[in-house]
């Protein structure tokens, strides 16, 4: 057994961010320009309205994917999407 750290390629990394809103879509630009992909997952409470609201500075943020929450989710599901 190793006792180095697990080494993250930020490139072959996705970060999952919930409901990357307001506040949450900075911290996603912020981890995009490290080098990580990012897939937003939006709970039932964010409409589509909502979703368009996009600070200015995050305008060029993209998402290697989208989608959104259902009951009973887990893991695998989310390796589909």
């Amino acid at each position: 057994m190793s006792n180095s750290p697990t080494e993250f390629i930020p490139s072959q990394s996705v970060i999952l961010i919930v409901d990357p809103y307001s506040t949450g879509c900075m911290v996603a630009q912020e981890i995009s320009k490290r080098g990580y992909q990012i897939m937003a997952i939006w709970t039932k409470s964010f409409s589509d309205e909502m979703k368009t609201h996009v600070p200015v500075s995050c305008k060029d943020l993209t998402y290697l994917a989208q989608v959104q929450d259902m009951e009973g989710w887990n893991l695998k599901d989310l390796e589909k999407a």
